[in-house]
């Protein structure tokens, strides 16, 4: 693998290469805001965290002496108790014969940056990656000018297979299948070949059970070497969406995710499908995705950190022919 670094000058994009004569097949835009920081143990949202087995093992002293890093009362005294904000901005094309390109930004306003206020001796503007490119299999890393910092080989990725396994999915699936029911009835199959079994089933959706097996803990400071996992999963009633997702080790909850979805009127999630009528794929995506996890501060007390995701852009525009 090669590292070349670039002239400050030099912007290796302005001139057309193959990729550039390419026909699109996918086409995604996303743009997203990600929040993190500590949350309360304590707080009413956190309870099954609070409940289970291994947080119930820590001294009451650890758990009541935890503080949140969104709360302007508190003083930080540790880099691991600062917010983390970023904002950034996704392009990708996937072309008809499987290859891509990829342009991610980081667009978060100065005022945000809070980790790097606190550093002592940040790295100057002119010195930090703020884009990359990948094309033709060669990444272009970029600092806030666009000025080309450095460039490397990447391994070879076909995108063939996804592209393959939309069309057949069209293919196969006709409008009467198109129903609700019929999709419920493909997914509920598709789930139960994957090894998932369903614990319970209402109007409002679908809680299905996968075992994920036994190894190490993903906590880090949990001594245990081997633990049971499982996932608990909250599907829409036709299980075209994923509401919540929660994983446990044992009788530990160690991390959770919340899934909301806009309207489906909201034209910057909802997905554009071109030249084909009887494509078959999802209408809409996600717009904010909540997740929490369990960890073990350097004080060795229990703590959950929380990472709000929140998609202002989510689309997909599909360029592609059934066969």
């Amino acid at each position: 693998m090669t590292l070349v670094f670039g002239s400050c000058k030099t912007n290796l994009l302005d001139s057309e290469t193959d990729s550039d004569k390419k026909e699109v097949a996918l086409s995604i835009t996303q743009e997203t805001q990600q929040f993190q920081y500590l949350e309360n143990l304590l707080d009413s949202s956190n309870a099954e965290f609070l409940k289970g087995e291994y947080v119930q093992n820590f001294p009451i002293s650890k758990i009541t002496s935890l503080r949140s890093s969104s709360s302007e009362e508190d003083t930080i005294t540790d880099a691991s108790e600062m917010p983390i904000v970023k904002y950034e901005k996704l392009n990708q094309s996937i072309y008809t014969d499987g290859t891509y390109q990829i342009a991610t930004e980081d667009i978060t306003p100065d005022s945000m940056k809070f980790t790097k206020q606190q550093l002592s001796d940040p790295l100057a503007d002119d010195e930090r990656i703020s884009k990359s490119v990948v094309k033709d299999n060669i990444v272009y890393l970029y600092n806030s000018k666009n000025e080309l910092l450095a460039s490397q080989e990447v391994e070879v990725l076909s995108y063939s297979g996804l592209l393959d396994s939309i069309q057949n999915e069209s293919d196969t699936v006709t409008k009467a299948q198109t129903s609700i029911t019929a999709r419920k009835s493909r997914a509920l199959m598709q789930a139960k070949t994957n090894g998932m079994t369903i614990v319970s089933e209402d109007e409002s959706g679908i809680w299905v059970e996968m075992d994920l097996g036994t190894g190490a803990s993903s906590v880090p400071g949990k001594l245990r070497s081997a633990t049971t996992k499982k996932a608990l999963m909250r599907f829409s009633p036709d299980m075209s969406q994923l509401y919540i997702q929660k994983n446990y080790e044992d009788n530990q909850l160690v991390e959770s995710f919340e899934i909301t979805y806009p309207d489906e009127e909201d034209t910057d999630y909802k997905n554009v499908v071109l030249r084909s009528t009887s494509l078959y794929t999802p209408t809409i995506n996600v717009k904010k995705i909540t997740h929490r996890k369990l960890q073990v501060s350097r004080q060795n007390s229990p703590q959950i950190v929380r990472i709000d995701k929140v998609y202002t852009k989510n689309q997909v525009i599909y360029n592609l022919k059934t066969k």
